[in-house]
């Protein structure tokens, strides 16, 4: 069997095909590295050109806590000659995580949650 997904949802690439036992039972340890907060049904078919879908979990829920990102000590742009070569940036940049019923990045983590944080500069 395999498993798909959509392509905004990034699945641990260890557990997308799997091979059935002598008993025909197949185990899927799924786990999501990424996905926007939603509802979401896992859905899964043999591999094969014309297969179809076999079996579809019960709906889950994904949420994401942070609620926004701001600048620390007052920055709100970030000034450099080209965006076509790298250059250091003037200035240590801070930010401060706002994340819903008082967690923290931290307690998060602790909590086994994985935490990817990309920041995207563009120009104005």
């Amino acid at each position: 069997l395999k498993s798909f997904a959509r392509p905004h949802v990034v699945m641990d690439e260890g557990g997308l095909i799997r091979m059935s036992d002598s008993h025909g039972k197949i185990s899927f340890p799924l786990s999501i590295r990424e996905a926007k907060s939603g509802t979401y049904v896992l859905k899964f078919q043999s591999e094969s050109p014309s297969a179809q879908v076999l079996l579809s979990s019960e709906p889950f829920t994904v949420v994401n806590p942070i609620e926004n990102i701001k600048p620390i000590n007052e920055w709100s742009s970030i000034e450099v000659d080209s965006f076509e070569k790298d250059v250091i940036i003037p200035q240590h940049l801070q930010f401060q995580v706002a994340i819903g019923g008082g967690d923290s990045l931290h307690s998060l983590a602790d909590e086994g949650i994985s935490i990817k944080i990309q920041l995207v500069l563009k120009s104005l």
